[in-house]
């Protein structure tokens, strides 16, 4: 045990090591027959169908005796050479075992060639033995020895059959017997037996896995029996990736008569009681008294006594003692400064018990804890043993095999899953419980300064904090490194946070006294722009949160086993990019985020000050698995948040040069109100609100009787949405002067505002008569006049705003869509052709015009017109979304609505309108199953979604689900008119 006694199943030979037991030393083979509890297999024939395969496995033939002082295992395997190539798996015929723990009886090494058979053992050739010791290199003395032989003679077309029994005893395991089987499903072999026979007195209790047929169980004369049989074993290939350990364990028999696992302990305890036992003068009772007296904290006494186990003592692993079961002393192992994990854990548990602490060894599986507790008692499970120690309430898994453990709270153990105390009275599995982290493992703080405007490479800094095991392998890795090697190791490191960064300096610090890790670096960073009107949006480096789930979704149909979660994990971004000096106004795309999906906690927020957009994020796991059946909310939504990434707009170049203009003219000292007023007015037409309200308010100052800035300050206000304060500007505005038009229209803007769109249209009628010439009056008429119904006068308003400025093409499709609205479609689509005519590459004009085809009939051209609005958006998430919600409301082409929809959810994952919609084509393909996972889907995003609540509870209602109705009576309570909506469209319960 240590890294050692690991469960060894070796198929090197393709056979089981089957770890049993200790038998008698023996160095040398004997040979002989078997004995008669052996039952002969028959060789099957070869596989026609595998005859150019360089060879083939006929037989893998496992017997094993459980008798009442001993066992005996019977191994033979049986190997077709096919090609010269299938030579080496059959001419390099080996076996091992420990010559303190077991003996090896051959009984046969033949050569079949046709009806010959050929005795390789009668024609004097003879195994060499050997002590290699393969694995010092990794710090292990196994003490095993191999016997192997190169057979002469061997041809293609030969038959290689060889067999042996081990016997084995170990006085440790009390007696009892049990043996685990795993992987018989991954050998492609012909045939593969497996037989246990006990006598009466042991009570054997066996279990199989799920992909494995029952054995078949029969009494003998002494006891009982136990034989599974498998034939022309295919690998399987269907192995699911990124699960828990536990799904990866398959073709699983166990056999044991070890009842509980308290058993394994209190077998164990006398081993590791005495071995931790200190002689009066030992030399670690000086080392406990001299971290007794450097602190009285127990916290910190456990963590020297750790540190010197770690540091002071180098892992060797002994295997050479009774199969690697029994520890050395205490004072054996500080004595020689070597030990593997018994003799480590020996070594900590005398430290702590000197100490005052509570502890006790506690033996986990390194490979398969996870399931451990499904598992039956076994002492063949445990490769490895650490230390329980409990200080107050809590309980510190510590393993003295590692290295750089400084501080208790960064210790994190994963893997094991299960312990089993080793205890005199016996103990039962204890859980390793792995809380999820309450302080960020990894925080990244990245400052770029874009004070000169953000060229190709913008100035940046960094600093990155990495604590626990991250930092611990960091240290151990930078420690062996070149100076130049050091150097590009931690450009990458940087380069892994974003690969735009480029070091011009870096460095990296490593705490004496804790596990952390601090580096940072200068140099510079090529933002990602994207062009957008008349904004450049830059990316902001680490906003995506979460991560990229693309590599789930070819399973998410056919899961079954859970997905294994990046845990415990918690990292934290915080990114300050400095604005340009000429502090631009600044537009925030990406939004917040606060949400939890499927155990993943993530958040996110963004926003400018002082100068500077600043973003702070953060990724947590808060559980370490995730069903299989919550794969596609998880997906959906974790895509969504994933491709969600934050950015900032400034204004283009062209934009830029008359903002600097404006700063110009701002930095000069202004002297009269009406100058003021000028020059606030210029910001306020440049969305510089905050600029213009300062102006305004100078102007105020200095003549508080001139109505014109209280007016245009409002505005700057309402566009702020400063409410409130707009409003009091306004009703002063038009206090001082009842002719002041704009006043009067903030007026119906701050009714408008609070839905009294009656008095909203008195004040700008009021507007309108004092100044006719203020259109926006009249086009902000027309918006109200919607809210009451008014559709004829909307139209009329909107005609006579065109009339007067007919180059506003922006506004032909709102009085188009007024005209559908009236059914009016001839005098709609004459509007709409105006605007097509004006820009005839602007899709959302032939995406109304299309909206208007269908409301007259014309499906042909409507769908025309959406496959030009797919075309000249690039195939824009919301134009192919468009064109599968106009197929499948219309029901026709729903294959191809199932693929536009598909295209627009690939596009823009966080298109909920592209999952409400698919949700529906699913719902006229009656897939019910899948129309309320894309429904679900766009509820985990926008759970206030009435159509796809609609949606959602009519499949339910399919499929005889009751709690549809409760989906559709909360989509109707959000939306009153949905089910006469859907019901038009033919889509009802």
């Amino acid at each position: 045990m240590g890294a050692a006694v690991r469960t060894s199943y070796i198929f090197a030979g393709l056979i089981w090591v089957l770890l049993l037991g200790v038998a008698n030393a023996a160095e040398q083979l004997q040979f002989g027959p078997p004995d008669a509890w052996v039952e002969e297999a028959k060789i099957p024939s070869p596989d026609p169908d595998k005859k150019h395969a360089p060879y083939q496995f006929l037989l893998l033939d496992t017997q094993s005796n459980f008798a009442e002082s001993r066992t005996e295992s019977y191994v033979r395997t049986v190997i077709k050479v096919q090609s010269p190539e299938g030579l080496g798996a059959a001419g390099n015929v080996a076996l091992s075992w420990h010559p303190d723990t077991g003996e090896v009886k051959v009984h046969h090494l033949s050569i079949l060639r046709g009806k010959e058979v050929i005795n390789v053992l009668d024609q004097g050739q003879r195994f060499s033995i050997l002590r290699r010791e393969p694995n010092l290199e990794a710090a292990t003395i196994d003490g095993v020895l191999t016997a192997a032989m190169q057979p002469s003679g061997i041809q293609v077309g030969d038959i290689v059959d060889f067999a042996y029994t081990q016997t084995l005893d170990n006085p440790v395991f009390g007696g009892t017997a049990s043996h685990t089987a795993p992987f018989m499903n991954s050998i492609e072999v012909r045939q593969l037996k497996v037989r246990y026979q006990w006598p009466e007195s042991r009570d054997m209790k066996w279990q199989t896995s799920s992909d494995l047929p029952s054995p078949k169980i029969s009494e003998t004369k002494t006891g009982r029996e136990l034989s599974l049989r498998l034939t022309d074993i295919v690998p399987p290939t269907d192995i699911p990736e990124n699960a828990p350990t536990r799904e990866y364990l398959t073709g699983l028999l166990e056999i044991s008569d070890i009842s509980e696992w308290a058993t394994i302990s209190s077998l164990m305890a006398p081993l590791y009681q005495s071995a931790a036992e200190l002689s009066a003068d030992s030399l670690l009772k000086a080392e406990a008294a001299k971290i007794a007296a450097e602190t009285d904290d127990p916290v910190k006494r456990a963590e020297r006594a750790l540190r010197l186990v770690q540091d002071q003592i180098r892992y060797l692993f002994l295997g050479i003692d009774a199969g690697a079961y029994i520890p050395a002393s205490a004072d054996e192992t500080w004595a020689r400064r070597f030990g593997d994990c018994k003799a480590k854990t020996v070594v900590l548990l005398a430290l702590l018990q000197e100490l005052g602490i509570d502890a006790e060894p506690a033996l986990v599986s390194s490979s398969f804890g996870d399931g451990l507790d499904q598992r039956l008692p076994s002492f063949a499970v445990f490769d490895h043993v650490i230390v329980k120690a409990t200080i107050g309430d809590v309980t510190h898994w510590l393993d003295g095999t590692r290295i750089g453990d400084r501080q208790l709270k960064y210790i994190v153990l994963p893997g094991f899953n299960w312990a089993l105390p080793i205890r005199q009275t016996g103990a039962q599995l204890e859980q390793i419980d792995i809380p999820p982290l309450d302080e960020p493992a990894a925080s990244v703080f990245l400052e770029i300064d874009g004070g000169e405007g953000f060229i190709d490479k913008t100035p940046a800094k960094g600093r990155m904090i990495v604590t626990g095991d991250t930092a611990i392998l960091l240290r151990q890795q930078m420690s062996v490194l070149a100076q130049e090697q050091a150097q590009e190791a931690r450009t990458a490191m940087w380069q892994a946070i974003d690969p735009d960064i480029e070091p011009d300096q870096s460095d990296i610090v490593f705490d004496e006294a804790s596990p952390i890790a601090t580096t940072t670096f200068s140099g510079h960073i090529e933002l990602e722009k994207i062009s957008r009107a008349n904004r450049q949006f830059i990316k902001i480096p680490g906003s995506r949160i979460g991560w990229d789930v693309s590599q789930m979704e070819d399973e998410v149909d056919e899961r079954t086993a859970p997905w294994l979660l990046a845990y415990p994990l918690y990292r934290q971004d915080v990114v300050t990019i400095i604005l340009p000096k000429d502090r631009p106004n600044v537009m925030l795309k990406g939004g917040d985020i606060d949400t939890v999906i499927g155990g993943v906690e993530l958040k996110r927020k963004v926003h400018v000050e002082g100068g500077a957009v600043t973003m702070t994020s953060s990724t947590r796991t808060t559980q370490a698995e995730l069903p299989a059946n919550s794969s596609a909310i998880f997906i959906s939504a974790m895509k969504a948040a994933y491709e969600n990434d934050a950015s900032f707009g400034l204004p283009k170049t062209g934009q830029s040069k008359n903002e600097k203009e404006l700063d110009r003219w701002k930095s000069q000292e202004l002297i009269t109100a009406e100058e003021y007023i000028r020059r606030g007015s210029a910001f306020l037409n440049a969305a510089r609100f905050d600029d213009a309200i300062t102006d305004f308010s100078e102007a105020i100052a200095l003549d508080e009787d001139n109505s014109a800035p209280f007016s245009d300050r409002g505005l700057a206000l309402h566009y702020l949405q400063r409410y409130d304060e707009a409003a009091a500007d306004f009703e002063q505005a038009v206090e001082l002067d009842a002719n002041n038009w704009v006043g009067v229209y903030g007026q119906g803007l701050t009714f408008a505002h609070n839905e009294n769109y009656a008095a909203a249209i008195d004040k700008f009628n009021a507007s309108l008569d004092i100044n006719p010439d203020y259109l926006i009056a009249l086009a902000t008429r027309a918006y109200a006049k919607i809210e009451l119904d008014d559709i004829e006068g909307a139209i009329n308003d909107m005609r006579h705003y065109l009339e007067r400025l007919p180059q506003d093409i922006a506004r032909l499709p709102q009085l188009a869509s007024l005209l559908q609205g009236a059914q009016r479609y001839d005098e709609a689509i004459a509007v709409i052709d105006r605007a097509i005519a004006a820009e005839p590459v602007e899709y959302n004009y032939f995406r109304v015009r299309a909206d208007i085809y269908e409301d007259a009939g014309n499906l042909e051209l409507a769908l025309s017109d959406y496959d030009q609005v797919v075309k000249l958006s690039k195939k824009s998430s919301t134009a192919l979304n468009n064109r599968c919600w106009f197929r499948v409301m219309n029901n026709i082409e729903l294959e191809k609505a199932l693929k536009d929809c598909n295209q627009a959810i690939k596009t823009d994952p966080d298109n909920i309108n592209a999952y409400d919609s698919r949700g529906y084509v699913h719902l006229r393909l009656n897939d019910q199953q899948n129309a309320i996972t894309d429904f679900n889907s766009a509820l985990a995003i926008e759970p206030d979604l009435a159509a796809s609540l609609y949606g959602r509870g009519l499949a339910k209602l399919r499929i005889e689900d009751d709690s549809g109705n409760a989906d559709i009576a909360q989509a109707i309570e959000l939306d009153s008119t949905i089910s006469s909506y859907f019901e038009e469209y033919g889509l009802t319960e």
